[in-house]
């Protein structure tokens, strides 16, 4: 009571915490494909970065690396998009 312009509207906006963990996404299983041949948008691998309560964290910077089998990728430094994902550009 007395509060001049009573009700007061307000706008809050909640924001994701630090990153906490990755959960792998997108196909995890033993990739394999004709050499020199790239692996479909539906084959590449990536991730969700979350916070320590679950919520996806966007903006992060990501960087996969081939650790073996060889190949080539492409966008293997990326950064997450709103939900949190993170996938590769290309694998060959």
């Amino acid at each position: 009571s007395g509060v001049v312009g009573n009700p007061i509207t307000f706008t809050a906006t909640a924001t994701a915490g630090a990153p906490a963990a990755l959960t792998a996404v997108g196909n995890t299983q033993t990739q394999t494909a004709t050499v020199g041949t790239a692996l479909t948008a539906a084959n590449l691998p990536g991730v969700t970065v979350r916070d320590a309560s679950g919520n996806p964290v966007a903006n992060v910077p990501v960087t996969f690396t081939i650790t073996g089998g060889g190949g080539t990728g492409t966008g293997l430094t990326t950064t997450t998009n709103t939900q949190g994902v993170a996938t590769i550009g290309g694998f060959t």
